[in-house]
Parts: structure tokens; sequence; C-alpha cells
């Protein structure tokens, strides 16, 4: 058996669990029974309470074994996670031999790394994140730290004080120079005792497959280092441009220390650091000549734009010239539209392009003035105003815009701003606004396309709540729709809090490690080690194409991303299709796998990695199943009234992402009794686009029920592919003419007792929609709403059931937040209402009131949205609210003059009507239509029955 000082070189955590295994390596001491752990690969996703795994793709505990492949030059990410019943437990550490190969050893102590991984709490979420993740948005622990084992706080050995999954991160990189072959090692596990309770085999599959060194994809990471010098160095906050780092300075060394071991730790993660500090100083010479002092800040950042300061001596192949708004400040020389500051800044970049070109850094430099901002007519002014001072100052350097290429009226965005910037030569907008197909055009006029990772489904997010699987996943979707670079604007940056005006905003990819006492260097996170990853599946995308199979690289991208971008957009920027790329980790490891295979030689003359080729190519087919790229859904129910009685209008559409054109008749088999269909509907959907489809269905009568609502399913029939089968559901509710108006106080103890004017059984709005049913899309806290009217107004009361002494969250003032297309952050309650008629319509056909646990009133024709897909005005509804918060509920009564409404309402019998709820503590916007994306779509109401004749 291994110790310190015979063969073993690095020093790592690995704990198995199990008396058994400890037993069968015959010289082991038991594990302790109270002690669970489990190796997975950096994939996966452990949280506090996630289930050991002891059997999975890297790690079997009845084997002994941890079983890993990779390419040359490439970096695995492998996770520990120990959980005890019985804290406090430990220390615990552990011991990895050297790997040893048929012609060379792999020493542990330059090819292992770790980290001990602690945990952020996260409090502040998006309204992308319940229906992404099918959570609720309550403040969580989540992994994402990762403190070197060295060092003196939070490092190794590892210490269990709590019953919750502890996690231990490993690093193991192949180096390009050693040979292909099996590399065999061992794991041992010492206690207290320094005796080994656990041994585990290493096997390490070095495949005859190399990585390149130099980065095909840049991932342009903005390194703003304000806020670790501040958290590491206590250093004052000045404006990045003039946060000056000077390595001839010896009271600067600590800082310039952490700087580079910044740009260090992005570097080797296959990333693109640029920093974003120390510009040189500017003195005006003349009215349009300008001396700049480069000594110190060639002296800073030649070794990263060389290759020098990193281990593998590759350079940066990107990098910034050093001018911003603030350098020169355009505030303090007559403003960004005077001709003094284009003057100054036209000298200024002329410099700039002289002194990059005398060091041999003008080929990889760009220009990015104006940051990324809310998408106005203002942000594309001042890019017009910039491009038009760079040319006339006749330097030839790429300016970057983060703006779309052109406007986005066309997906739905209400007043968005023309866009015409002929001088742009590198768009990197936020994935929302990339449009593919406008961006290949911008590629062949020989502009370049980078992108800025925001949301889903857009893009996968760099969030820190965001699945696993999307930092991985962001390098294949560049891929997919060819992108060029990835703009990383919050590299450094603790606490860029993401809105719905700044998507791509964002907490960093570092966390200072100062507390943990490592005073000149970052921590790395989670995300940072995932999105390495799916750098190198990019490397392999990209070997695939050197080596003649381009059109299996499109294929398996293709496979892995369905959709992004504007891609994934329906109707407009805010109604969109799910996500369209897997958060299954094994299917991007199945992926990889196949890339691997195919690079490492078609047929390998070993029958044990012949049958791993079938295993792969089989998984690959299942991963090519086109059912899988065919998406039906239902969007709603409406009903209208006919001469002969009331028909029920099914808004339907196919989504067809398969390589086939896909046709299929409309079928009822499961529908309510006297329900009869009005036609045969058949659907033909070319391949990649999708179809609407509207349902007609005559109703000889329905009984009501409880909670105003009737379940059925729809069938989608295809010969291709077989049946789709589709939930839908009708919800109606009478509105009773009574004598007697109930009093507006909050109460409901007054209101008319009747089985046919309530409304219940709410469903989230925000779910996935491959989330098993039933139950999984019920909110945690039921609503009732309940109608009636009389001559003059129409009553709706509401009552939101509350639990335990959480009331309901809310701020005391006149303004109701939203974050897309929903309310978000305060509770409130929403009553939609459209007395037209029609099915048809958008956003702006709805008239919308919203209320506040405090008894705000927010009236509007239009519904509000970020951005607007519609237009919205102050609408002057008269109406009455009161607001009573109890210890079981808080409720709502509203009476709402019929004379605010057009005077059609008093024509059309059955009206588009809906109640939303959104429980701010859990994130839960729930519906009584079920509606789902968005409630604000007038084809999403639920029916309610007027009484007029």
């Amino acid at each position: 058996m291994s110790g310190p000082g015979a063969g073993v070189s690095r020093r790592i955590l690995v704990i198995a669990g199990g008396l058994a295994l400890a037993a069968a390596t015959g010289c082991l001491s038991p594990t302790p029974r109270a002690l669970t752990v489990w190796l997975a690969s950096g994939d996966e996703e452990i949280a506090t309470d996630t289930p050991p795994n002891p059997e999975n793709d890297v790690y079997s505990a009845a084997r002994g074994r941890l079983r890993l492949r990779a390419a040359l030059n490439e970096t695995l990410g492998v996770q520990l996670a120990l959980r005890t019943a019985t804290p406090p437990a430990g220390p615990f550490d552990v011991y990895v031999s050297d790997l040893v190969g048929p012609e060379d050893t792999l020493a542990a102590r330059t090819a292992i790394s770790l980290y001990r991984v602690h945990y952020t709490r996260v409090e502040r979420f998006r309204s992308w994140y319940p229906q992404y993740t099918g959570r609720t948005a309550t403040p969580t622990l989540l992994p994402d730290i990762l403190v070197p084992w060295e060092a003196p706080r939070g490092g190794g050995p590892l210490r269990l004080s709590e019953s919750r999954n502890e996690i231990v991160w490993i690093d193991v990189h192949v180096p390009p120079t050693i040979a292909p072959g099996e590399y065999r090692g061992r794991l041992e596990i010492r206690g207290t005792s320094n005796r080994a309770i656990f041994g585990c085999d290493i096997h390490l599959e070095v495949l005859p497959v190399a990585l390149p060194g130099q980065r095909s994809l840049p991932v342009i990471c903005r390194v703003d280092p304000r806020d670790l010098l501040r958290a590491h160095l206590q250093w004052p906050t000045a404006p990045a441009e003039q946060t000056r780092l000077l390595p001839g300075v010896p009271s600067h060394l600590h800082a310039v220390r952490l700087v580079t071991e910044t740009m260090r730790v992005l570097h080797e993660h296959r990333a693109t650091p640029v920093l974003w500090a120390s510009f040189p100083t500017i003195r005006p010479t003349g009215a349009r000549t300008v001396t700049v002092e480069w000594e110190e800040y060639d002296r800073l950042v030649a070794g990263w734009l060389d290759g020098s300061a990193f281990s593998d001596r590759v350079r940066l192949e990107a990098w910034p010239i050093p001018a911003s708004l603030e350098h020169p400040s355009a505030v303090l020389n007559g403003g960004f539209g005077s001709p003094r500051y284009a003057r100054l800044l036209a000298a200024y970049l002329s410099e700039c392009q002289r002194h990059f070109a005398e060091r041999g850094w003008l080929d990889r430099a760009f220009l990015r003035v104006c940051p990324p901002e809310p998408l106005t007519q203002s942000a594309v002014a001042r890019m017009r105003r910039l491009s038009g001072i760079v040319r006339q100052s006749e330097t030839r350097l790429p300016i970057v815009a983060h703006l779309p290429a052109r406007s986005l009226r066309g997906l739905g965005w209400q007043g968005a701003p023309s866009v015409d910037l002929p001088d742009v030569d590198i768009w990197a907008p936020p994935a929302a606004w990339y449009e593919p197909q406008v961006m290949e055009r911008q590629r062949q006029l020989g502009q370049h396309t980078w992108l800025m990772p925001d949301q889903p489904p857009y893009s996968g997010s760099l969030a820190v709540e965001a699945p696993p699987t999307d930092a991985r996943v962001l390098p294949w979707q560049a891929y997919r729709y060819g992108v060029q670079g990835i703009w990383v604007e919050h590299a450094a940056e603790l606490d860029a809090a993401s809105s719905p005006a700044r998507p791509w905003a964002g907490p960093g990819l570092l966390y200072p490690a100062e507390p943990y006492g490592l005073r000149d260097r970052p921590a790395p996170s989670l995300r940072l080690k995932r999105l390495r990853r799916g750098l190198q599946d990019y490397e392999l995308l990209r070997l695939l194409e050197v080596n003649g199979q381009r059109l299996l690289a499109e294929k398996l991208a293709a496979q892995i991303v369905r959709w992004a971008a504007t891609d994934a957009c329906r109707e407009n920027l805010l109604s969109c299709r799910e996500s369209g790329w897997p958060r299954n980790p094994a299917v991007l490891r199945e992926a990889r796998e196949l890339m691997l295979i195919e690079l490492a030689g078609q047929f390998e003359p070993d029958s044990a990695a012949r049958q791993r080729q079938i295993e792969s190519l089989a998984s690959w087919g299942r991963m090519m199943s086109q059912a899988e790229r065919v998406v039906v859904t239902v969007d709603g129910v409406r009903l209208s009234a006919q001469p002969d009685g009331l028909h029920a209008h099914v808004a339907g559409e196919v989504l067809n992402a398969t390589n086939r054109t896909l046709q299929g008749r409309w079928v009822w088999d499961t529908r309510p009794p006297g329900w009869e269909p009005v036609g045969d509907v058949l659907t033909n959907v070319p391949s990649g686009s999708q179809r609407p489809a509207c349902l007609e269905l005559r109703l000889a009568g329905f009984a009501y029920n409880v909670d105003g609502v009737y379940p059925f399913e729809v069938t989608f029939d295809t010969e291709a592919l077989g049946v789709f089968r589709v939930p839908a559901r009708l919800a109606v509710a009478a509105c009773p003419l009574v004598q007697s108006a109930p009093r507006i106080d909050g109460r409901l103890d007054d209101w008319p007792l009747a089985s046919n004017n309530a409304a219940g059984d709410f469903r989230l709005c925000r779910i996935r929609a491959t989330e098993p049913e039933p139950r999984a899309d019920r909110p945690a806290l039921p609503t009732q709403a309940f109608f009636s009217t009389d001559e003059e107004r129409l009553y709706v009361g509401v009552r939101c059931a509350l639990r335990g002494r959480a009331g309901p969250k809310w701020k005391a003032d006149n303004n109701i937040p939203i974050d897309g297309a929903i309310p978000w952050g305060e509770d409130v309650v929403e009553i939609l209402l459209d007395p037209r008629g029609a099915i048809d319509g958008t956003s702006s056909d709805l008239y919308c009131l919203q209320i506040k646990p405090s008894g705000l009133l927010v009236a509007s024709k239009g519904c509000r949205m970020q951005p607007p897909m519609g237009t919205t005005q102050v609408w002057a509804s008269g109406a009455h609210v009161a607001v009573n918060i109890g210890p079981d509920a808080w409720v709502v009564e509203l009476a709402l003059p019929l004379a605010a409404l057009p005077p059609e309402a008093r024509q059309n019998r059955a009206w588009g009507f809906n109640v939303t709820r959104l429980d701010a503590r859990r994130g839960e916007y729930s519906s009584w239509s079920g509606a789902r994306g968005h409630c604000y779509r007038p084809r999403s109401l639920g029916n309610l029955i007027m009484p007029w004749p």
C-alpha cells in the first residue's frame, strides 16, 4: 500500500462508503457505517441533499474502480461527495498515486488538482428559473466556490460538521506529450490515525487524440479586478480604467500578483481574459495630438499577449484597445457628442493603433467603447456616433457593438429602435437579441459575430442557480450557430445583478480566496470548470472538421442544440419555446464519447474498444430520435357564442425540428360527452418550422364543476412518427346576476353561494413541459376566485392561501415590478379581461388589473412586459379594491364598473377571463386558465359566461 513517501505524490480526499467494498480490498479498515460517499463526473448536479449514486458512468463501488477516458491536453473533472448522518466527523485526507502507463508515468503532483467545494447562498432569482428548472425560487445553498486543497482555511483535510453532502472537486490533467494508453493508479482514504479506510483503483484511458493549445473559440472574459482588489487588499474604489496596477511599485506587488493569477486561472480554463483596468495615461499635446504613457501598461500586459506569463506559453488571441467612455472621459471633455471629445478620442485611437502595430498586437486588437446597455434609440445613437469618430480618425480598429444587427420589431418588440450601423465590425449582442439568420448574413459580409450569454431559452446561463449543463452547453450553442466568440461581461465581478433590461449581467466566474487564507489568487467556480468542459467539447467538434467529418460535427451540434438565441421564439421575444438543449449530462457525455471514438479511429483491434464503439453509436442513435424533436402544444381553449350554442376553439401548435416534413391529423380520443368536432383538421409542418392549428368543437352542454375546469386530451396523429398526446384544459365559470352586491371589504363572507361561479385548481405558468403529471404543475398554495355581477358592476373575489407565519411579500410603493412577461418579486393578483368576443389578438387587447397586498391597484389597457410586446396605456377603470391579510390567506375584493369596458362587453356572453397569482416567496406564478409561458395571450385566457341575453 502506498504511503506519503512511497509513490504517493499528491494528497486528495476520496471517500467511498460501504463495509462490503472496504472488506473486499482485504487490507483496509472498515469505512464507518455513518459515512455515505460516491464519486461522479463533473457534469452531475450534487446539491445538499442529492441521494448517493454509487454506480454511474465513471465510478463503480461494486468494482472499486474509477474509470476515465481523455484526449491529450484535456482536463477531466470528477466530484467526490461525502455525507455523514452523525456529524461531526473527520478529518479525512486522501492520497492518490502516480498513474502508470505502458510507456509513461503521469505524475500526480502535476496532473491532479484538488478543491474543496463550498456552498454559496442564492436569494434572488429571475423569472426564468422556475420554468427552466422546475423548482421554486426560494433561497437555497448551491455548491460553486472551489477552494484549493492546500488553502490555510477551508481546504483539506475535510471535516464534516453538518448532515449534508460535502464535495471535493478533482481536476485530472492529461499533458499533450505523454503516450496514449491505459494508465492506472490508486486512491486511498486516510482518517485521523493515518490508516487507509478505503482504496479505489483508477483506470485512465488516454486516446490518440490531441486538443490544440490554441483556443478555437475565444471566450472573452472582461476582467474588472476592483471587487477582487477590494476583497483581498481593501483597495479603494475608483473607475476601473483609473485603477492603476504598477509592476514596478513595491506597494502594488500584491495587487499585480492577484490580477496576474486571475488572468492565469481564466486562461488555464481555456478562456481569453482581457484586463479592464490600469489603462495608460493620456496627455493632450495639441488640438489633435496626444502623448500616451505606455511603459507601465506594456510591462503589465506583455506577458499575456506573448504567452510568456502562462505555463502553456499560449498567447491571448484577442485584446481590447484600452479605451472606453471613461478613458478618455467623455464627461470631462465636453460630452459624448462634442467636437472636443471627438478630436481627443480620434487622436488617442490613432496613437493606440500605432503602438499596437509597433508591438505586434494589432491583429488581435478590438475596440469596445460602449458597454452593454438596455436597447434604446440613445444606445444606437451612441454607437453611430462612436463609429463615425473612428471612421474620421482613419484607424482600422474593429468596433464591437453589443446591439442586435437590425431592429427587433420583427420579433414583436413594440417601438424597438432602428439599427443601421454599417461601420460595426463585431456584433456581440445578448443571446435574446441574436438572430441566427441575420448574423449569418453579417458573416457573409465579412463581419464577426459574438454572443453574450444571458438566460434560457435563448442561451445557457452562467448564473450560480443554473443547472450544471448550462455552462457546458454554451460552446455547443456557439458551434451550432457559427458564433465566433463568446463575451462574458462580468467575469471577475462579485455581484452584477441581472434584470430584464440587463439579462447579460450576473455574478463572475471567480470568488475572492482571501477568506480562505490565499491573498494573491482568486478561487474558481464550478461554472468555470464546466465551461472549460464545453470548450474542450468545442475543440473536438473542430477536430472532426479537420478530419473531414464536418457533417457529423454539424449534425451532432444540431442534435444537442435544437434551438437557441431568437430561434427559441414562438410569436415574439417573450412567447418562447422550452429550452432547446439537454439538461441531462448523460446526453453530452454520449456526444463526447462518440467524438472521441470517431477521432481515435473507426475500428480498433481491441474487442473491448470495439464494443465501446458499438455502444456509443447505439447511444447516438437514441439521441437522434426524430420524435423527440417534435413539440405539440395546446395554448388554450376559448368559447364563443354561436347560433347553435357554445363552440370551443382549441388553439394548438406543432413545432417540427426534424429533418423531414411532418403531416398529422388532430384526433379527439377523450373528449367530454356532447362535444362534437366541427370538421377535420390536418396540419402540414415543413422541416425546421412551426405551424398553428385551430380546432373547433360544438358543445351540446356542460355541467359546471367546483373549480370551473374541464381537462381533456388532444392527439396529433402522424404516420411518420406516431402519436403525440397533448393535455388540454377548458376553464369556464358563470358570472351570476345578483340583486344584492357583496361588500367590498376583503372578507368574502357575504358572497352568493353557487357551484358555477368559482374558479380553482390554479396551475403554474412557468413549468417544464417534461415534468411528470399529475400535480407537478400545481402551486404549493391554492388560490380560489369568485364572480358575480349586477347591472352596473362586475365583482371579483380572490382568496390566496398562506402557510405558516410567512405572509405575502411586497413593498409599500406604487410599483408592481415585472420580469419579462410576468409580475415578479412581490405578491400580486391579476385579473385579465377580454370582452371582445374574439379569439385571436395580442396583449394590447387585454384589460389588466393588478393588485398588491398593500391594496395598490394598477390598471392598464394592454399588459406591461419587458421588453414591451404590445401597446400599454393607463386605464381609468374606476375599480374599487379592498384587501384583507389574515393568518391563513390574503383576500382581494374588487368591483369594476361595467361602463369602464367597451360597449361590446354587454353584447358578448363569453368573455375571455383569467385570474393569476404570483406567490413571490416561492416564485410561483399560477393561473386559473392553466396558461403556459405567459398569460397575456387572448387565446390562453379562460372563459367567463355572462348573464346577458
